[in-house]
C-alpha cells in the first residue's frame, strides 16, 4: 500500500459530501455542483531505519459560486485535523499528524471556496 493510499483509507466516510481527486481537480461545466477534496503528496525528510515520512497536502473546496459553502469546508478542515490528534495506526501507518491548522478561506477564480490543510504520516516498512 501506497502511503496516499493508507490516507485515502484513513479518510473513510469523514468527507463523504465531497468528491476526491489525486491532484488539483479538473473544472467542467458538468461539476459545478461538486465539492472537491483534493489529495497529493508532497516531499519529505529521508527515511530513517525503517521508518519515513510522507507529507500529504489536502485542499477541500466547495461548489462554484456557492460562498454558503464556506461553513461546511471550514468545519471539514476543522475535523480532519482533529481526528488526526486521536493517534491513527494501521500496520504500515505509525501516526498521522495535522500540520498546524486549517488556512482558509481562499477563493479559486471559478469562485469555490477552499482550505487547505497538511499532514504528515510516519510510515513503518
Amino acid at each position: 500500500m501506497t502511503p496516499i493510499e493508507a490516507f485515502v483509507d484513513w479518510l473513510g466516510d469523514k468527507v463523504t459530501e465531497f468528491t476526491p481527486t489525486r491532484g488539483l481537480w479538473v473544472e467542467s461545466q458538468d461539476m459545478v455542483d461538486a465539492r472537491w477534496l483534493s489529495i497529493w503528496q508532497t516531499p519529505a525528510g529521508a527515511p530513517s531505519g525503517d521508518a519515513a515520512r510522507v507529507n500529504i497536502r489536502v485542499v477541500l473546496t466547495g461548489r462554484r459560486q456557492a460562498p454558503e459553502d464556506m461553513i461546511l469546508v471550514e468545519r471539514t478542515a476543522q475535523a480532519l485535523g482533529r481526528d488526526a490528534i486521536d493517534n491513527y495506526r494501521t500496520a504500515c501507518i505509525a501516526n498521522i499528524r495535522a500540520m498546524g491548522l486549517p488556512q482558509g478561506p481562499f477563493y479559486s477564480t471559478e469562485n469555490r471556496v477552499y482550505y487547505e490543510l497538511n499532514f504528515e504520516i510516519l510510515m513503518r516498512y
